[in-house]
């Protein structure tokens, strides 16, 4: 037997075995997919203000009419404005402006509750499954081509290219192939439940497939995939780090339940839970001390080196206390009116970029700086010399303490760390900081960032906290004896000359 072929061997050994069989993977997929869309509809629901008035034939180009009930039953307010091809313009239209904004804020909701019971007030129970049919129609195949499709791509690559790729490749490229597949095919359904819940669901199904055929007529038979490249954009990336994610978390842990004969505490169902629920998240843990010094005094034992920058990220300063304060202020004011001008949340490296470029441009600012943040590329995290230098490294350290903690990162910081592991991670740097460093100290601070969610932990860690004494140590004046007492006037105040002020 060659190298080769018992390397192959121990793969297919190592394959996790499949109780179930591919029919039963599609009876799964389908059952999940009506579900999770059978209990999401309240949320879709929940998106604009319901009404029980009905649309009168007057009124046919009216996406939601309010009518109001003094003076005529005429009056009525015109919302949401539609206007197909062959309706005129004007055939609506709009009275009373102080009566239609009193009936929407009747309608505004006031959470998930309170979405339920008017609808169900308004228009019945079966109304918060409307719009479920076209949901079914893209939401079931997706599902099915996609976990189905996926297991036996991995299964696949995992049984023929194990002894070329590793175990973290073949999920990726399983995730990958077939994610691309379910949106290649959903993409005309997508096109199709997108019209059926727009103005031309109103007139039926009949309509919207009319309307699907005439522009496939003028367009060509592409245009059912017009925006296909977008969807593929925002989905197979995060399908390619999600299934790598949670088949690493998953052979992770259940090494960990064998290891550990914890076998049999976790079944199946409970394991993939847990590695699906987890698998995907991604962020980064920010640290420093809270020790400010001035020369050889502590001047401040419990200030704050974690600066904002931004909701999506913060910077840490090491250096002159004022230079990194202030500078940090006047970039975090720069990004929001980037923000306010752009209508998005700046990026990371947009941040790095302004402080680079102030730092070395003026040349004298004693700050140096470790810029962290989660953007739409994903976590990022940056070091900016004084100089105005950058680094973008997995692990960064900087300041008087930044050797003894980079060796602990050195030693222990590995790949795709858990959360708590990265947080503990940091505070054993930061401490061995404090510990090896007179000009660190204190308490330890941690900023954790993630995709839409910032936790930042105050004093999270206090190694040197003072201990409680054991005795009282205060005297009694007049306890400790002196021998004569001495008080002599240090001050001499003499008249001098009136100032001239004339």
């Amino acid at each position: 037997m060659n190298k080769k072929q018992q390397t192959r061997n121990v793969a297919e050994d190592s394959l996790p075995q499949q109780s179930a069989t591919p029919m039963q993977k599609v009876i799964a997929a389908c059952s999940g997919s009506l579900l999770t869309s059978l209990f999401i509809r309240l949320q879709s629901q929940g998106q604009q203000p319901t009404s029980n008035v009905k649309l009168h034939s007057p009124l046919k180009c009216c996406r939601e009419v309010l009518f109001v009930a003094q003076n005529t039953p005429q009056q009525y307010v015109c919302l949401h404005q539609h206007v197909s091809n062959k309706a005129s313009p004007l055939n609506c239209f709009s009275t009373n402006a102080t009566i239609a904004h009193n009936q929407l804020a009747k309608n505004r909701f006031g959470g998930t509750w309170d979405i339920a019971v008017k609808i169900v007030r308004n228009e019945g129970i079966t109304s918060l499954w409307k719009g479920l049919s076209p949901a079914l129609v893209m939401s079931v195949p997706t599902t099915v081509i996609y976990f189905v499709g996926y297991d036996h791509l991995r299964d696949t690559l995992w049984k023929n290219w194990k002894w070329k790729y590793s175990e973290s490749y073949s999920p990726m490229v399983a995730g990958v192939l077939a994610r691309t597949l379910a949106v290649t095919f959903v993409s005309p359904l997508e096109l199709l439940r997108t019209r059926m819940q727009g103005p031309e669901g109103v007139h039926g199904a009949r309509k919207v497939v009319g309307g699907v055929r005439n522009m496939v007529k003028v367009n060509g038979i592409s245009s059912l995939w017009r925006g296909l490249e977008s969807s593929l954009f925002r989905d197979v990336p995060f399908s390619a780090l999600y299934w790598t994610g949670y088949e690493m978390l998953k052979r992770n842990l259940n090494n960990y339940l064998k290891n550990n004969n914890l076998e049999g505490t976790l079944n199946t169902l409970e394991v993939a839970f847990l590695c699906g629920a987890t698998s995907g998240m991604d962020g980064i843990v920010l640290g420093a001390d809270t020790r400010a010094t001035e020369g050889p005094i502590v001047a401040d034992k419990n200030c704050e080196k974690i600066h904002y920058l931004a909701p999506n990220m913060y910077c840490c300063g090491a250096g002159t206390a004022a230079d990194t304060e202030y500078t940090t202020a006047l970039i975090s004011s720069k990004l929001e009116l980037h923000r306010l001008t752009t209508g998005r949340q700046a990026r990371v490296v947009t941040a790095m970029t302004m402080l680079k470029q102030m730092l070395f441009r003026l040349g004298y600012i004693g700050a140096a700086l470790i810029v962290g943040g989660y953007d739409v590329t994903g976590p990022n995290l940056f070091t900016v010399h004084p100089h105005g230098s950058t680094d973008k490294l997995p692990y960064v350290t900087m300041g008087s303490g930044s050797l003894a903690a980079m060796s602990i990162f050195e030693s222990r910081w590995v790949k795709d760390m858990e959360r708590q592991d990265a947080i503990d991670l940091v505070r054993d740097a930061i401490e061995a900081g404090i510990f090896n460093d007179l000009g660190s100290g204190s308490n330890v601070d941690v900023v954790v960032l993630e995709k839409d969610k910032t936790d930042i932990l105050r004093n999270y860690a206090k190694p040197n906290e003072r201990a409680q004494k054991e005795q009282s140590y205060k005297y009694k004046r007049g306890t400790t004896a002196f021998l004569k007492e001495s008080i002599k006037d240090l001050v001499i105040v003499t008249e001098g000359e009136a100032m001239d002020i004339s």
